[in-house]
């Protein structure tokens, strides 16, 4: 999810194939799809579906629906951006929250997010704000500090894996160093501005980052109130977690905004949404105690968690898919007509409750 009017892959499909039951290959589509079902021919031996409920269903299916081997994106031509990063001290960012003015900036631009540390550094939370606009391939970019080219620090330090093994190494060592390290990881970030090609923008870097980061992200309503509830009840965790057990958090917290979903069991499905992230370095003290910490806490506080991130509180919560997701029961439904025979079931849909084992 790119922004709040940009949708998350599974909106992007408009078409899939998919192998079910018995080996029946089906072409699955919502109700007014981009097929024409009156030039339809059966004889090569696909069916066609055309339903809202099935397609919602199957494009975020864990698996347990049959085999996706084919689907159809709508995508856009090459477009070109202009990204500026800012540092902003959180006492501002939250009363922009509060007031509402943050959220109609996240609604008239084309992407916006915010990054914080969540420990204070000279009596303050540091914030990294980032903006990315469309704009045509020959705006002026006259009078713009290094437009073509991001933040040095931020694109080379995060790609360099041995750096990444050399902090880690260091908070090992000295834990407590981590607020600054945060502080000085967000003031590398920032840029007076940054154009280029939609993916080179888009493109965040820090292969050394995915190796060895790992995260817990929860879907609020994008609500400014809410923002601000949550990630002032991790700057409190935070603070409580190093001044009682010496745990420290190794990175800083992502906020960032999508669309609603029409997908049944998406983390956004129905709403206009928030993703706040708490991402860690793997192998840092403590790091799976903090993380499920802040999984309960945020589980607690109404948050729905990422399927694709680290959970384990899930499987403790029986009951909570159904509590959370509208339509749970719809989905279990559709999937038990799909698959009658319990062909595609798997470990994860049964642990959450979404399905059972045949009799």
């Amino acid at each position: 999810g790119t922004g709040i009017k940009k949708p998350a892959v599974p909106d992007m499909v408009r078409s899939l194939g998919m192998v079910g039951t018995g080996g029946e290959f089906l072409q699955i589509e919502p109700t007014d799809g981009m097929t024409d079902p009156a030039k339809w021919d059966d004889s090569a031996g696909v069916r066609l579906i055309q339903d809202d409920d099935i397609f919602h269903s199957v494009i975020l299916g864990f698996g347990a629906m049959g085999i996706i081997y084919e689907i159809t994106l709508e995508v856009e031509k090459q477009y070109y951006m202009l990204e500026k990063r800012v540092l902003r001290p959180w006492t501002e960012l939250r009363m922009e929250l509060l007031t509402g003015e943050f959220i109609q900036k996240v609604e008239d631009t084309d992407f916006v997010a915010f990054r914080v540390n969540p420990y204070q550094v000279k009596g303050e939370h540091r914030c990294a704000v980032v903006e990315q606009e469309i704009v045509p391939k020959d705006i002026d970019l006259s009078g713009l500090a290094h437009p073509y080219r991001r933040n040095i620090f931020s694109s080379v330090m995060g790609n360099l894996i041995f750096l990444i093994e050399n902090t880690i190494q260091k908070l090992l060592r000295k834990p407590e160093r981590v607020k600054k390290t945060i502080q000085t990881a967000l003031w590398a970030t920032q840029d007076k501005a940054f154009f280029g090609k939609s993916h080179e923008v888009l493109y965040q870097s820090g292969d050394g980052v995915i190796r060895y980061g790992i995260s817990s992200e929860f879907a609020f309503p994008a609500d400014g109130e809410k923002i601000v509830e949550v990630l002032e009840a991790i700057f409190a965790r935070a603070k409580r977690n190093g001044d009682e057990a010496g745990l420290y958090q190794s990175a800083h917290i992502p906020v960032r905004f999508v669309p609603a979903s029409k997908a049944l069991l998406s983390s956004c499905y129905g709403r206009p949404t928030v993703f706040i992230d708490v991402p860690l370095l793997f192998g840092t003290t403590g790091d799976i105690e903090i993380l499920e910490g802040y999984q309960k806490m945020m589980i607690d506080m109404g948050g729905i968690p990422h399927w694709g991130k680290h959970n384990t509180q899930l499987y403790q919560h029986k009951g909570f898919i159904q509590e959370q997701f509208p339509r749970a029961k719809d989905w279990t439904r559709i999937r038990d007509e799909l698959d009658p025979k319990g062909t595609f079931l798997n470990d994860f849909v049964v642990l959450m409750g979404l399905a059972e084992l045949p009799n």
